[in-house]
């Protein structure tokens, strides 16, 4: 808690958008597998408890089956192969960062089932990155989570001319797809 100004978008409204998306996305009516990021991080809780939200006001949409990435690739593809009758029970899945998203992706492959959409979280541009791989359809969609640089300057230059910021700089996020 002590800390002057906290720069970063709203976990919770990650998770909200992503499962709203979703919910759009099966037309109200499917099965969800959602890779975490590490139970107890406070991205990995804010999102799920944000998307989990969101599928509760739609009815016909479930969460049925949780497995802890550890915002892994490598972690969040071996938890599905090491689940693989899940996804014959799922409509698509909901990865906490787009690496994971990755991991899941290359899994599916490897146990040459159906594709399925994912949907990740952080839709940053480069090679191997989320806007990359929605580009190439391995992501159906990804929730932008800025990186903040111009905010963390201007804060910065804010505090050393000993100006009053609030605690929290919130970014603001979109659905890529």
């Amino acid at each position: 808690g002590s800390y002057t100004n906290h720069i970063g978008a709203d976990n919770k409204q990650i998770g909200e958008m992503a499962g709203e998306y979703i919910s759009r996305l099966l037309n109200n009516k499917g099965r969800v597998l959602e890779i975490t990021g590490i139970p107890s991080s406070s991205p990995a809780d804010d999102r799920a408890y944000g998307f989990e939200q969101a599928l509760s006001r739609h009815k016909g949409i479930s969460i049925v089956g949780k497995v802890d990435g550890q915002w892994l690739q490598k972690v969040a593809g071996q938890q599905v192969l090491n689940r693989p009758g899940i996804l014959d029970s799922v409509d698509a899945i909901f990865a906490h960062n787009d690496v994971m998203g990755l991991g899941a992706y290359r899994a599916i492959r490897s146990l040459h089932h159906g594709p399925l959409p994912i949907i990740g979280v952080d839709a940053l541009p480069g090679k191997g990155m989320g806007l990359g791989l929605i580009r190439d359809g391995i992501l159906k969609a990804s929730l932008l989570y800025p990186t903040g640089g111009k905010e963390a300057i201007r804060n910065a230059v804010l505090l050393k001319e000993g100006k009053t910021l609030p605690r929290q700089t919130t970014l603001e996020t979109m659905v890529v797809d």
